[in-house]
This record gives C-alpha cells, structure tokens and sequence, in this order.
C-alpha cells in the first residue's frame, strides 16, 4: 500500500483486499459448518477468529519493522 500514489488505487487496493479476506472467510466457515458438530462449533468458531487477529498482528508486525530504517529501528529496540 506504501507504494500507491493516489486515493484511488488505495481504494481499489482495498477493495481486492477486502474481498480476498472474505472468501477466506466464507470458505472457512463453511469448512466449521461441515466438520463439526453443533455443540463444538463455538469454541472451533472462537479459535478460528483468534487465529485471524493473531495472524494479523503477527503478520503486521514484521512489516511495520521492516519499514523504519535501520539506525531507527536500533534506536526504537533499546
């Protein structure tokens, strides 16, 4: 994203995005709906959304600190 230069391409960047996370989540709620009973598909539903907000702060967090330059990033970890 640090690459688009205008508001539009961010906002088509967005929308793709966007639409490739929801098929991802359409697929893997089918997935739960077919593999588990009813009376475990709470705590299967509850782990996959953990693993979404863990995967996306894992996946963030790299990418933020590749992003500071390197004198920076030394000064940011002391």
């Amino acid at each position: 994203m640090g690459g688009l230069n205008s508001i539009i391409g961010l906002c088509v960047f967005w929308v793709v995005v966007q639409f490739a996370l929801n098929g991802v989540d359409i697929a893997s709620s089918s997935f739960l709906v077919d593999r588990f009973p009813p009376g475990r598909r709470g705590v299967v539903s509850a782990v996959f959304g953990l693993g979404a907000v863990v995967g996306g702060a894992v996946g963030t967090v790299p990418c933020c600190l590749m992003s500071i330059p390197p004198g920076r990033l030394i000064h940011c970890l002391r």
